[in-house]
């Protein structure tokens, strides 16, 4: 935790200086948006589960209209909505964090079908991210439904109560 405090002050005013330059320049949005994207990681790595939450609720809104103009900014909506999962998850509300996973899922999918090659390995790894939360949640019939073998992953891998634990699957940085 001693790296995270330094790359969330880095991150924080990397957003400033984002932010001061997509207001006067909307090309700058997509800047914007990723370094909101990380400041919700950098704060979710803190333990600052609400902020880490606002920060990425706020890059979903841009990625949301960046995706609707262009459908080359839908894979960073889906990655920014399985970090809101991961959010959602550390906050104890698995509806919500169920069906924005599922939302990353169909964008990963749509951009798979565009670029298999590209976005292919994204989609196969958000199928099996949503089966291993759906199994680790005890909704194995979820998991079997999305199609490919469910992940099965030994839940003590996670240590701490689960809103302050640390991700230890890959899902944040």
């Amino acid at each position: 935790m001693g790296e995270d405090r330094p790359a969330h002050e880095a991150t924080s005013e990397a957003v400033a200086l984002w932010r001061a330059l997509a207001a006067d320049n909307p090309a700058h949005q997509p800047n914007l948006a990723a370094a909101l994207t990380n400041l919700g990681n950098r704060l979710a790595a803190l333990g600052e589960d609400r902020p880490a939450h606002e920060a990425t609720s706020e890059a979903i809104t841009l990625w949301r209209a960046l995706a609707a103009d262009n459908p080359a900014h839908q894979p960073n909506l889906a990655a920014a909505l399985d970090n809101l999962g991961n959010n959602l998850c550390d906050l104890g509300e698995h509806d919500n964090e169920f069906r924005r996973r599922l939302e990353a899922l169909k964008l990963y999918e749509m951009s798979a079908e565009r670029d298999a090659d590209l976005h292919g390995a994204d989609y196969e790894r958000a199928v099996a991210k949503l089966q291993t939360e759906y199994v680790r949640h005890g909704q194995e019939e979820q998991a079997a439904g999305l199609g490919l073998p469910p992940q099965r992953r030994d839940t003590s891998e996670r240590k701490g109560p689960p809103e302050r634990r640390a991700r230890q699957d890959g899902s944040r940085p």
